[in-house]
């Protein structure tokens, strides 16, 4: 969702008014243009803005002084609420304009919900199936009245939005993914469309997101600021740490990052985006630009199809955003990935050798088979896990 430039700003006297905004003005006051924007900041403990996450340190907003009960609305909003008919599965098929590598970090969300109003249109891709839920926009638009209520194509976009973060809230989730169905992959000039990532692309990932100090992973993204003036500096407040050579992290507040095509968001943060949302907010333009914490994917995972900027062109912003913006060296995860890749093939050994030992009884006789299964048991469990771990870690070559 896409509103217009300045749309639902608060004029002095705190009534909401359109503001059309000049493209050709300063740049360098629409870096700080949240200000006048609906919405709020994430709040800390003590009820001061989270100004900046902190790396290794718990970024969790909490909601003070909230309008609505936010458990009711979440239960009102959820798929058990008062419209569980916008929620269905999708159907399972090729999803030809979705890389490997996209639908590789879609797969580390717990639920992947997909916002769509061409609903019976939509094909998950196989690998996702169990996980992917689709939200129906106009059953959902019926439920929630929005035709009586005179929303508008970005508050109806919100709201379902908010549908998909309640539901997840509803159950109890760790992270989620939030997906437009007009999600797409850009095709970079030099990258394979159908290749995962390396083994230490996705350790880096899997590593960010186990940790807790991020609010969202947009894994498409339009920084504003380049995007209607791409001489411009980077933004100060867009600076962005390397986490692994294809992710970043914006520790602050206020980069102005559009649009809502794909993200996965923290737990932590589903009260906060579920409070921003129903008071008004427009998704990409009040709400996720104020979440401190950000992760970003490099280069972008998804363009939005069925907007009025190019795939092309929502790509080349993110291309502009990674010569400006990014700082840090990028770690090297090398060593630890490659541990990881050898104990997982140790654990795949392990169930291979337990399946084939569920076999075997009736061959090698009851007392060889129940040594066999014995043993592999023993390898299956935790403590032991953890020990192969260690051991693939002590074959990788010293420095």
């Amino acid at each position: 969702a896409v509103p217009r430039l300045g749309a639902f700003a608060e004029s002095e006297d705190g009534e909401v008014e359109d503001r059309l905004e000049d493209p050709s003005e300063d740049p360098s006051r629409l870096t700080n243009a949240l200000a006048d924007r609906l919405g709020t900041a994430a709040l800390g403990a003590d009820g001061s803005p989270i100004v900046s996450a902190i790396a290794g340190v718990v970024n969790e907003p909490v909601t003070l002084n909230a309008r609505h009960d936010l458990s009711h609305v979440a239960a009102k909003l959820g798929a058990w609420g008062d419209c569980p008919r916008a929620f269905r599965k999708p159907k399972v098929g090729k999803k030809s304009d979705w890389s490997a590598a996209y639908v590789q970090t879609l797969s580390l969300a717990e639920q992947v919900y997909v916002l769509c109003v061409r609903c019976d249109e939509f094909v998950a891709p196989s690998s996702l199936a169990s996980k992917t839920v689709l939200i129906d926009g106009r059953v959902f638009d019926e439920c929630d009245q929005a035709d009586k209520y005179g929303l508008d194509h970005y508050k109806r976009a919100s709201l379902s939005h908010a549908a998909a973060v309640a539901d997840a809230m509803n159950k109890k989730y760790n992270a989620v993914a939030v997906v437009e169905e007009d999600s797409t992959t850009p095709r970079n000039a030099g990258q394979v469309f159908d290749a995962p990532l390396s083994d230490v692309d996705a350790f880096a990932l899997k590593k960010a997101l186990a940790a807790e100090d991020w609010s969202f992973a947009r894994l498409g993204w339009r920084q504003y600021t380049l995007e209607i003036a791409p001489t411009s500096q980077c933004p100060p407040q867009c600076s962005c740490l390397m986490r692994g050579e294809k992710l970043c992290f914006v520790a602050g507040s206020g980069c102005d990052l559009r649009s809502s095509d794909s993200y996965i968001i923290s737990h932590r943060y589903f009260r906060w985006m579920l409070d921003q949302l129903i008071q008004g907010g427009t998704v990409d333009y009040d709400v996720l630009p104020r979440a401190p914490g950000t992760l970003l994917a490099l280069p972008i995972l998804s363009a939005q199809k069925t907007l009025d900027i190019p795939v092309e062109h929502q790509a080349a912003v993110s291309e502009l955003f990674m010569n400006r913006c990014l700082v840090g060296d990028v770690p090297d995860f090398s060593r630890e990935a490659r541990a990881e890749a050898l104990a997982m093939d140790e654990l795949r050994q392990f169930d291979a050798d337990a399946a084939a030992v569920a076999g075997t009884a009736s061959v090698f006789g009851a007392g060889a088979a129940e040594a066999q299964r014995e043993a592999v048991e023993r390898a299956l469990r935790p403590e032991e896990r953890a020990r192969a771990l260690s051991y693939a870690a002590e074959e990788e070559p010293s420095e």
